[in-house]
């Protein structure tokens, strides 16, 4: 089964002078990020730069001080989230555990339930050590998530967590 990659068209793509002022902007990025859409850049592509890279380039352009928060369960990247910091306010941790984070824990738990069901369906060795792996790594996440619920609980029961203990290195 061959992977088809999303694209988005240039249309779609919304540059508001007000929200996004250009001082600071690199306007070389957003040309060239443009290109990139109108000529069918892939979705996946962007999504690994956003988990990979962005958060970097971010910190080195604003110099430790960010405007956007990258909140991430762990190493695993079960989870991660990047929240805007201008529009952070008393609802955005309860919003975001309410939103993705259970939500998220229920589609591990049945993506697990049907991998197991397909483990015992399975029939040759090879095909059986693969989905064990794909388990292992799941259920790492899983406990990841877990880990990250309680703490994303703790501080959104919390009536003033603005601030959040980040560790920006």
């Amino acid at each position: 089964m061959t992977k088809t990659a999303r694209t988005v068209p240039i249309t779609q793509i919304i540059l508001d002078e007000h929200i996004y002022p250009r001082e600071g902007v690199s306007l070389k990025r957003v040309s060239m990020f443009a290109e990139n859409m109108r000529d069918g850049f892939e979705i996946d592509t962007i999504r690994r730069y956003l988990s990979n890279g962005f958060f970097k380039d971010h910190l080195k352009t604003y110099k430790k001080r960010p405007i956007y928060w990258l909140f991430s369960s762990g190493k695993q990247k079960a989870f991660e989230c990047l929240v805007y910091l201008h529009r952070y306010n008393e609802s955005t941790l309860p919003r975001m555990r309410s939103n993705y984070v259970t939500p998220l824990q229920g589609k591990f738990n049945a993506r697990l339930d049907y991998l197991k069901t397909e483990k015992d369906a399975v029939d040759t060795a090879s095909a059986k050590k693969k989905i064990q792996k794909e388990i292992d790594i799941l259920k790492k996440k899983q406990a990841e998530l877990s880990a990250f619920d309680i703490e994303l609980r703790h501080y959104a029961d919390m009536k003033y967590y603005w601030i959040w203990t980040m560790e920006l290195k």
